[in-house]
């Protein structure tokens, strides 16, 4: 058995499909929230909060293969290390 769809389907369709494009077409704030559990440094105040600037790239860069745009440089600036502890393995979770 065929499915059929009525015109009342394609025309709720059409009409979701601006809101659609709108969704997908608008900026997204990206935010990295997390602490430091074993606490062998403190972060300096100077490197919190800080905001990243990535420059506007298209759609079709993100749908194909790598699927990411160019990389910004960032740093964060860890101060009153503990010597014993530096060189454990930091994990970021997004």
């Amino acid at each position: 058995m065929k499915d059929v769809i009525s015109g009342t389907g394609v025309a709720r369709l059409v009409g979701c499909l601006p809101l659609l494009l709108t969704l997908s077409a608008g900026a997204v704030n990206v935010t990295f929230d997390g602490e430091l559990l074993d606490r062998p440094c403190q972060i300096d105040p100077g490197s919190l909060n800080q905001t990243v600037q990535f420059l506007e790239r298209p759609v079709k860069d993100f749908q194909y293969a790598p699927g990411r745009g160019p990389a910004e440089n960032f740093s964060i600036r860890l101060v009153q290390c503990n010597t014993n502890t530096i060189w454990k393995t930091v994990k970021l979770k997004i």
